[in-house]
């Protein structure tokens, strides 16, 4: 990807992407999430894939 004005779109995409991940990475830390997948809901964590149930109720709830 480029343009006109000689800027490497690909480069920048990259750097945004990393940027974002990096940020992500953070605010899972931030949480002190024990696993892959964990949700946040309102500061309530829930953890581990048997557990969608759960956050769709919560979400259920707050709506």
């Amino acid at each position: 990807m480029s343009n006109d004005v000689g800027l490497n779109g690909d480069r920048i995409l990259e750097l945004i992407y990393r940027e974002a991940a990096v940020a992500a990475l953070a605010e899972y830390e931030q949480f002190g999430c024990p696993g892959i997948p964990t949700w946040v809901v309102n500061g309530e964590r829930f953890w581990g894939k048997d557990r969608v149930d759960w956050v769709v109720e919560k979400v259920k709830q707050l709506s």
